[in-house]
């Protein structure tokens, strides 16, 4: 994957460092880019525009833009606004902070791999495989799986650090040493369960079918065309977004043979950086005109924000799935909804290049456990290829959440939640290691990324 060395802003700084681009939906490699220019460069330039062109603002006209964000494209859009001399607010929103601190506002070169990963020791295996003997001899529905069914009691404090640190610190955290080619595939999901319930008690149902388990995996031509899966069944790179729901929950079966590796940015960074350097976009971010395809049958939508702040928690953060604003090849935009406008679209792309401007690079190994807090990261995932015999990128994702520490939900993301957290649903547990035809190319069933 190409990637360019551009200058970073960082407050009045300028570092250096590298922007991945991710591939388009049919391409194999990255597009050529330009060097791209610093916000505080931009943001410079505005302020002459309007100095120099006062009175003469045009108003916001619309324009397309990719699912896979293009940075020469997003290059040519910010020149097309400044040469506009479009107005800048010199504030942002009354109810948005100009800053938002606290552990969960990082950049990669702020952490360090050791103190998210964590290693299960020898004793703790033991512990956990005799938590797994313990509820099988239960004889009762995996939708019990708890800290009362699956007792760990040395590894209990562990885990609930890791739960605190998931939602009150960096946002983020991995268990690495269990080996799942010891287990049976069951025996696995039901280990892997066990130990996500001591981070989020409640699991949620991720699609109308009432699924707790979703595969994500290259199932390949012989499942779905290439032209018909969606994104979390096929290899293509993923570009920054959020899922829904509290916490994401990811266990790595196996890695691909080349790529895959995640990307995991500080929504509270993004934030700051946006503030600071162009207070515009936080408006755009902001604003409850955002036309999100509902992906059914017919042209359905709702708008909402993408941008939201938590005023008790002091806590800024996105929630959206960029494919449902833009649309993609596999899940086409629908005719009648209006295309973004100019400053949308540079809004949504200056979230992807200053999130990929600060992430953090994971590569999930066998047996990883990664607990993710989905308001307070973005994520993104680079293309991959997979083994011909192995070395198959498969992970196994669970929507939890913690009622005792999750985060407050904005009202505009009530409804969903009370969906995926709710007991309309009949929960369902996937236990073969993939999905079929109308599962994949079911664009409601995958509306995220």
């Amino acid at each position: 994957m190409s990637q360019p060395n551009h200058p970073i802003p960082e407050g009045d700084d300028v570092e250096t460092g590298d922007v991945s681009i991710g591939y388009s939906d049919t391409e194999e490699s990255a597009p050529e880019v330009k060097v791209k220019t610093p916000l505080n460069e931009q943001y410079q330039a505005l302020e002459q525009q309007q100095q120099q062109q006062s009175g003469s603002a045009a108003q916001g006209t619309e324009t397309g833009i990719d699912w896979i964000p293009d940075l020469e494209q997003y290059l040519k859009l910010v020149d097309k606004r400044f040469q506009k001399g479009l107005p800048c607010p010199a504030v942002i929103p009354h109810e948005f902070p100009a800053f938002v601190g606290g552990p969960a506002c990082w950049s990669a070169k702020d952490i360090k791999m050791a103190d998210i990963i964590h290693a299960f020791s020898n004793e703790q295996i033991d512990e956990i495989e005799k938590a797994l003997a313990h509820f099988k001899g239960l004889n009762i529905s995996k939708d019990a799986l708890s800290p009362d069914t699956f007792p760990l009691p040395s590894l209990k404090s562990k885990l609930e650090a890791a739960a605190v640190e998931v939602h009150n610190g960096r946002g983020i955290s991995i268990f690495r040493g269990l080996n799942p080619s010891k287990y049976s595939f069951e025996d696995g999901i039901m280990i892997y369960a066990g130990i996500a319930s001591y981070i989020g008690e409640k699991r949620g149902t991720q699609d109308n079918d009432g699924n707790i388990l979703v595969h994500i995996k290259d199932v390949g031509a012989a499942v779905a065309p290439d032209d018909q899966r969606q994104s979390p069944y096929a290899n293509n790179a993923q570009p920054f977004h959020n899922d829904l729901g509290d916490i994401i929950a990811m266990c790595c079966v196996d890695r691909a043979e080349t790529g895959g590796v995640s990307r995991v940015a500080s929504a509270a960074k993004v934030y700051n950086v946006l503030a600071s350097l162009r207070p515009d976009l936080i408006s755009e971010l902001a604003s409850g005109s955002w036309i999100f395809d509902k992906h059914e049958n017919v042209a359905a939508s709702y708008e909402r924000p993408i941008l939201f702040y938590d005023k008790s928690g002091q806590r800024a953060f996105f929630c959206f799935s960029r494919r449902q604003l833009t649309g993609s090849s596999v899940s086409p935009r629908p005719a009648e909804f209006p295309a973004l406008t100019e400053a949308q679209a540079e809004a949504l792309d200056a979230v992807h290049f200053t999130a990929d401007d600060h992430a953090l690079e994971i590569q999930l190994e066998k047996g990883d456990m990664q607990f993710t807090n989905n308001f307070a990261l973005l994520h993104a995932r680079e293309a991959f290829k997979d083994g011909a015999d192995r070395q198959k990128r498969h992970l196994i994702r669970m929507w939890l959440r913690n009622d005792k520490l999750a985060w407050e939900t904005p009202k505009e993301l009530e409804e969903p939640w009370k969906e995926i957290y709710g007991t309309a649903r009949q929960p369902a547990w996937h236990m073969e290691p993939g999905h079929g035809t109308s599962h994949v190319i079911n664009r409601s069933n995958s509306c995220h990324g």
